[in-house]
């Protein structure tokens, strides 16, 4: 499959400040969906200050978190915000201390162990981030991005009933987030629950219509399921949304060998394989 990355967001007050100067600091959770070979991961996110509307990003829904982060100083949050700001820039190692400095300051700033977590998360230091995610949601149980990235953490570290419960946590948190269901239903189907993972497959696709990547992944279980014509039902879908894709037209070819129509499962074969050639090299890493 073509890597693809496409920017949705979230809008609302993460952060409520105790102190009237510092209010005005609303932020936007804008997370990148990555769909490659590997199914769709959130690849990263940010909380940007009061940010611009951009025609590039998709805006879900609004959500906050609803406990207020306490005794929230100002120079915590300069602290933060530089940090965000050396995210942005690819600074890492000076976004981490930066991260680090705002603790110090405030130990119960939550979303500076959220944040840092990611950033370690992004450096493959997977234990370490699992510590500031869990740090994170002993501050604030209520915060539910921070189960959702200990779930994926955990994903990465072959603990799939963590991750489920911490998906099943985000979730109950925050119902309208389509990646916590897509997530959760690859650990279920790993799991084989293939019934829950029908079912999460067919909610994150309520909530995100267009992402192609859990039409793929829910035909394929359609067709484990016996249910060749929903199978091909949804590779149809992710034709229309990906022509260019070569995985949409091999779900289809799949979906058409398993209903016994072999001309036009080996048309679709052929078409992903012409499309395939035509990719430019992509990189190994996930």
């Amino acid at each position: 499959m073509d890597n693809k990355t496409t920017a949705v967001a979230v809008s609302g007050s993460f952060i409520s400040l105790a102190d009237p100067a510092l209010v005005s600091h609303s932020v936007k959770l804008v997370l990148n969906i990555r769909t490659d070979i590997y199914g769709l991961r959130v690849s990263s996110w940010q909380l940007a200050y009061d940010p611009d509307e951009s025609a590039t990003i998709k805006f879900l829904s609004r959500a906050s978190s609803a406990k207020a982060q306490p005794s929230l100083n100002k120079e915590a949050l300069d602290y933060f915000q530089y940090a965000t700001e050396r995210e942005q820039t690819n600074h890492k190692v000076e976004a981490i201390a930066a991260y680090g400095e705002s603790i110090n300051l405030n130990p119960r700033f939550a979303l500076a162990y959220l944040n840092r977590g990611k950033i370690l998360f992004e450096l493959k230091h997977d234990q370490m981030a699992i510590k500031d995610y869990s740090k994170a949601i002993e501050l604030d149980p209520t915060l539910w991005l921070a189960y959702f990235c200990r779930g994926l953490a955990g994903s990465y570290c072959n603990n799939p009933s963590g991750s489920i419960a911490d998906y099943d946590q985000a979730i109950k948190l925050y119902p309208n987030f389509p990646y916590a269901y897509h997530n959760r239903a690859e650990e279920r189907a790993e799991q084989h629950d293939l019934k829950g993972a029908l079912e999460d497959y067919s909610k994150s696709i309520e909530l995100a219509p267009d992402t192609v990547g859990s039409y793929l992944e829910r035909a394929d279980l359609l067709i484990a399921l016996g249910d060749y014509n929903a199978a091909l039902s949804d590779s149809n879908k992710a034709v229309n949304l990906a022509p260019t894709d070569p995985d949409s037209y091999r779900a289809r070819g799949n979906a058409f060998f398993a209903l016994k129509n072999l001309s036009k499962a080996r048309e679709n074969f052929d078409q992903a394989s012409h499309l395939q050639n035509d990719l430019p090299l992509q990189g190994t890493s996930k």
